[in-house]
């Protein structure tokens, strides 16, 4: 299973415009006032599909929204409209790009993480096309229903979080999927149709004590 992010032609409604949702519960994260001294940073490990078609790189942004006591594979293009970056408890974060033949991508959400919205239980993600529209498609993402689920990787060792071995670490990875319809069956759009992320659990390796 995959899910979409694309920013299609205002022209052609049978390429809507999506975006993709994450959300990762923090119970197993210290608080960040127990984090103060400590060296930390956080990546958000996504696998994308290979693509054989003939087009360009595109870039993704990813931004952090206020935690929902809803459960996201119910959000739909009716339902949920992509805030503005100037409301409360939104934060843009890194960009990312990614060609054609990328596979395991890795982005640095340390700052999203760590300095944002402290006091959430659940670390929310939007990801979004925000540059030229893309009438050839976007790029699909594999889910937590796939054999490459999105992962969310912690280190609180001073390390760096993409060298943690994630084999024994159950039930790990988010993100909507779709049916190969444009926004699909359990992707989240901004056009009517589709379901977002599944919740997933992320991995920490921890230098404190509990």
């Amino acid at each position: 299973d995959t899910f979409l992010v694309q920013n299609g032609p205002k022209a052609f409604e049978e390429i809507p415009v999506a975006v993709g949702l994450l959300t990762f519960p923090l119970d197993t994260v210290p608080s960040n006032d127990r984090l103060t001294n400590t060296k930390k940073n956080s990546i958000l490990r996504l696998t994308h599909e290979v693509t054989t078609a003939e087009r360009g790189s595109a870039t993704y942004t990813i931004v952090r929204l206020p935690e929902t006591i809803m459960e996201v594979e119910y959000f739909h293009g009716y339902f949920f409209k992509p805030p503005e970056d100037d409301e409360e408890g939104v934060t843009v974060g890194p960009s990312f790009t990614v060609n054609p033949e990328d596979t395991v991508l890795d982005i640095d959400i340390t700052s999203l993480m760590f300095d944002t919205n402290p006091e959430d239980k659940q670390l929310f993600l939007m990801i979004q096309d925000r540059g030229p529209e893309q009438p050839e498609g976007g790029d699909r993402f594999f889910t937590r229903e796939s054999d490459f689920p999105p992962q969310l990787l912690v280190d609180l060792q001073g390390g760096n979080a993409a060298d943690l071995v994630f084999d024994d670490i159950p039930n790990n990875g988010g993100g909507g999927g779709d049916d190969g319809n444009p926004a699909g069956s359990n992707s989240t759009a901004s056009e009517p149709e589709g379901k977002a992320a599944p919740t997933a659990v992320p991995a920490v390796r921890r230098g404190l004590r509990d």
